[in-house]
């Protein structure tokens, strides 16, 4: 289930849409190695959550995304809803 407001927590940076109309539901990261590069590039996967998810009015529809991200310090780690990955 998607939750559309949250703090998470992925070093280096905290991932927010605990506020009113904030809407990411998951935000998942992702390491790869191109053959082309010698460093592995890392990307964050933010999925929007479903138009007045977790309500009567829910619908597959997202008309929005509204989400912050700002650099992680000690106190937003301990903060964040989940486990810092």
């Amino acid at each position: 289930m998607l939750t559309p407001q949250q703090r998470v927590a992925i070093e280096p940076f905290l991932f927010t849409s605990d506020f009113d109309g904030g809407n990411m539901g998951a935000v998942e990261k992702t390491v790869f190695r191109s053959a082309k590069q010698a460093e592995d590039e890392v990307e964050y996967v933010v999925t929007v959550a479903p138009d007045c998810v977790g309500t009567p009015h829910e619908n597959g529809n997202r008309t929005w995304f509204y989400f912050g991200v700002s650099l992680c310090g000690p106190s937003e780690q301990a903060a964040a809803d989940g486990p810092i990955r």
